[in-house]
């Protein structure tokens, strides 16, 4: 099984799953739920974090 983002090779008789490289993601709003989505995708091996947004500077530190 590959993770959020892969692709599926067909081929003659069989299938072949190739991994590409992780999904970059950014999160808008920092709220309870966007601190957690942001603290998800940071842990996540098939997501990288690329950057965070927030009307209110204090909730991003």
């Amino acid at each position: 099984m590959c993770g959020i983002y892969c692709a599926i090779v067909r081929q003659p008789k069989h299938e072949r799953i190739i991994s590409i490289q992780p999904l970059r993601v950014g999160v808008i709003g920092v709220g309870n739920m966007g601190l957690n989505h942001a603290r998800v995708y940071s842990e996540l091996a098939e997501a990288r974090l690329g950057a965070v947004a927030a009307m209110i500077l204090e909730h991003i530190a």
